[in-house]
């Protein structure tokens, strides 16, 4: 989603910000629209985190892993 907001900037038209406008949505509205889809993931990412229920220290180790790996996995795609 936030790739759309930086691709829109360079004039992509396959993106949501593109998709919303052709929807009839102005060019504002549209971006209000993406960035509330952003914030609800990101507080839904937030609260899943604070569910994961614990384990054992060596597989509570392995998730807390394969987590920083999905937020990296955000923040690669963010600083692209």
């Amino acid at each position: 989603m936030s790739n759309s907001i930086a691709s829109q900037k360079e004039g992509c038209e396959y993106n949501l910000i593109a998709i919303y406008r052709r929807q009839g949505l102005s060019l504002q509205a549209s971006y209000d629209v993406v960035e509330n889809l952003i914030k609800t993931r990101y507080r839904e990412w937030f609260l899943a985190l604070a569910d994961v229920p614990l384990l054992g220290e060596g597989v509570d180790a392995d998730v807390q892993r394969y987590i920083e790996g999905c937020a990296n996995m955000v923040i690669g795609g963010l600083n692209w």
